[in-house]
């Protein structure tokens, strides 16, 4: 999903007449925040799996691959706004810097019964903003996804991931991706290391995170690529290694597959945006 929201904002309602699962995991370049006002859902993002519940808050920064899926067969409704670091950019000079990051790495977190109410009322008026934008909207919207930041810091209870013996395993393996995504990492490494058959974890992982285990690894390696084309003055084949491609050709072609230009684009399109 690489979407330009006008402004930098959207903001979506749902309420969903069947179960639905999300065809496959994505990323994003925005960050986003899911606030679900009624029934039930799992939602990998990262490396762990969520069980999310009506109340509950999930808040994903930008790049991070997830997907969201049915815990049970009933419907569910919903908000999620996706928001942009220039949007937030006011909010996160106000809040300073360890609690932006803070905000932007909730995962998930429960909202307390006697705050949910207020809650939703700040998604409300984010809503009714996006549907009538005049000249004040922005402003309005950016004080309220501000209050909704600020009740979920000061309210919001510890992230719940999934504990289940075999959601755990996957989560060790998107851990043992996330820390070792330098080096050469097998479906069969992985098999092993959740103590599972090759296709029997290949459908698990799948189905858990919504991500192939080929493909989630190659988010991770872009996921840090990315960071370091933006962030260092590293050569593209130095990227490369430390990303765990073999090669600066195939990083290149592997890249541009998944952005749309090359690395080196990518870097000059960065330092033209900031002034550099």
């Amino acid at each position: 999903m690489e979407q330009n929201y006008n402004g930098g904002f959207h903001i979506e309602r749902m309420k969903s007449r069947i179960p639905w699962d999300m065809d496959g995991g994505h990323t994003h370049n925005y960050h986003e925040m899911y606030y679900l006002l009624s029934g039930s859902r799992r939602y990998f993002a990262g490396q762990t799996l969520y069980n999310v519940e009506a109340g509950d808050l999930v808040v994903i920064p930008k790049g991070t691959p997830h997907h969201m899926s049915s815990r049970t067969s009933d419907n569910y409704e919903r908000y999620v706004v996706y928001f942009s670091d220039e949007f937030f950019a006011p909010l996160a000079e106000t809040l300073g810097e360890k609690e932006t990051q803070r905000f932007l790495n909730f995962g998930c977190v429960s909202i307390p019964l006697q705050h949910q109410a207020t809650l939703r009322k700040f998604f409300e008026v984010m809503e009714q903003e996006a549907r009538h934008e005049n000249e004040c909207s922005r402003l309005v919207k950016s004080c309220a996804l501000g209050n909704a930041a600020a009740l979920a810091l000061r309210y919001g209870k510890g992230a719940k991931s999934d504990s289940a013996e075999k959601i755990e395993k996957i989560q060790e393996v998107a851990r043992y991706i996330r820390e070792n995504f330098n080096q050469e990492i097998t479906l069969c490494d992985a098999a092993q290391i959740a103590f599972m058959e090759e296709t029997y974890f290949s459908k698990q992982f799948k189905k858990l995170t919504g991500f192939g285990f080929s493909e989630y690894v190659s988010q991770i390696r872009m996921q840090q690529a990315e960071e370091l084309l933006r962030n260092s003055k590293l050569s593209v084949g130095k990227i490369a290694e430390l990303c765990g491609y073999s090669g600066s050709n195939y990083f290149g072609d592997a890249f541009k597959k998944r952005y749309g230009i090359s690395p080196m684009k990518m870097r000059k399109n960065y330092r033209e945006e900031i002034g550099k």
